[in-house]
């Protein structure tokens, strides 16, 4: 079979995709698995397909016709240029959350020495996407899954980022004491989302993605960031900072409360779409 025929085949069995959404999804998938860039593939092409890469790619095809996000189908996410592992014990990474990377080396000055800190870190692609960019010679992730947390380290691997990973529950009494290292940045992605907001959500992502990672209490959908802004407080060096991916609905009352801690030069900040998404603030010298 080549590539030609696959995507014909590919074509049909995914028929109930509309047409534009259906040829990107082929072509990303194909050009995962064959390693190549999607935006130099010519799906009409005879290059021939080894029978091996056949039988991966009809079992990739059945994977979404049951909705299953192409990421977890090929396990490969890119990121600020990079490609990561992930699977369903992780959020997919969006691209919001690439402009969080990019907003924090805009902002923020760190040295290679420089203690940063990813809470509830997922797939560590933000941390690890930081670790490069500012050439950190080490960092450090939490998270409450196990299997999350094995997916960064795999992540460090990959990329040869020194990440120290630890368990915790940013819920629990004490999380705010719970360390005895100061950091000069504290990033983090909490979940956000209210069960209210999940009922509007597309099946693959409810179906798929980790509810861990993406739901917040409904009676306090900030609690989160309200319990890592207490940890950032005592464990910030004087001149840190802290950065928050957001639910939009709760951007200003997230800036608020970090203005209400004391945190200086507090900032509230839209992503690409006009949606109040970062917000920011610094630990006073």
């Amino acid at each position: 079979m080549n590539l030609n025929e696959f995507y014909e085949v590919a074509t049909k069995q995914l028929s109930s995709m509309e047409e534009d959404e259906r040829y990107t999804l082929i072509r990303f998938l194909v050009a995962d698995r064959l390693s190549v860039n999607a935006n130099e593939l010519d799906l009409k092409s005879d290059i021939a397909l080894p029978a091996e890469m056949i039988d991966i790619l009809r079992t990739d095809l059945q994977k979404l016709q049951s909705g299953m996000p192409l990421q977890y189908v090929t396990n490969i996410a890119w990121f600020a240029g990079e490609a990561y592992y992930v699977d369903e014990s992780v959020l997919i990474p969006r691209p919001e959350t690439e402009e969080l990377v990019y907003l924090i080396k805009e902002e923020v000055e760190l040295r290679s020495d420089s203690n940063v800190l990813d809470i509830c870190c997922g797939s560590g692609c933000i941390l690890i996407s930081l670790a490069k960019l500012f050439k950190l010679n080490q960092v450090y992730g939490c998270d409450i899954s196990l299997d999350a947390l094995a997916v960064a380290k795999k992540n460090a691997t990959i990329n040869a980022v020194n990440l120290n990973l630890f368990w915790t529950d940013v819920l629990e009494d004490g999380f705010e004491n719970n360390s005895e290292i100061k950091y000069d940045l504290i990033v983090s992605n909490p979940p956000y989302i209210t069960s209210v907001e999940g009922q509007s959500m597309t099946d693959s992502v409810l179906n798929f993605e980790p509810h861990l990672a993406l739901f917040a209490p409904d009676d306090d959908p900030i609690r989160f960031y309200r319990k890592i802004a207490l940890f950032a407080k005592q464990h910030l060096n004087p001149g840190g900072s802290l950065w928050f991916e957001v639910n939009k609905l709760y951007g200003v009352e997230v800036e608020r409360l970090l203005r209400g801690l004391g945190f200086a030069e507090t900032m509230a900040q839209e992503d690409m779409s006009g949606n109040l998404r970062f917000v920011s603030g610094f630990q006073p010298f």
